[in-house]
């Protein structure tokens, strides 16, 4: 069941960034690297399309206190996949902002000011590097 959620999770991914001008996304925390986890499997599927290719790309890091080097193995694992598929990794948007389960309410929404302020924040940058790229690429 997990795995066909998360086949058709990916699937969805591997279609949707096609068309957009940035990608941003959650990374889940695993022990050593992004290996087997969605967001590899996510990433692994950018590589023969070209999707990625200088396409701005940020990552929200939320592992929590449980994790106190929070996944950095897997983010450096994630930045060098997205470095092979030559992808702009948007460094002031890949952020760790720790989300523990009882901040996320049961809507699946995050209530407290703070971290919704940090995950502003990198949203922000992200879209701030996307638009002066495009004024450069456009000659502005």
């Amino acid at each position: 069941m997990i795995d066909d959620v998360r086949q058709e999770t990916v699937a969805l991914f591997a279609v949707g960034h096609r068309g957009t001008s940035s990608i941003t996304g959650s990374t889940t925390t695993t022990p050593t690297t992004i290996t087997g986890s969605a967001c590899g499997t996510r990433s692994e599927w950018t590589v023969g399309d070209a999707g990625t290719y200088r396409k701005p790309v940020a990552w929200i890091n939320v592992s929590g206190g449980a994790a106190p080097t929070g996944a950095a193995d897997a983010h450096d694992s994630l930045r060098k996949v997205l470095g092979y598929v030559h992808a702009d990794s948007v460094e002031a948007a890949c952020v760790r902002v720790p989300v523990t389960r009882d901040a996320v309410g049961p809507d699946g929404t995050i209530a407290d000011p703070q971290i919704r302020e940090q995950i502003a924040a990198a949203l922000t940058a992200l879209a701030q590097h996307v638009a002066r790229r495009d004024s450069e690429d456009s000659g502005g």
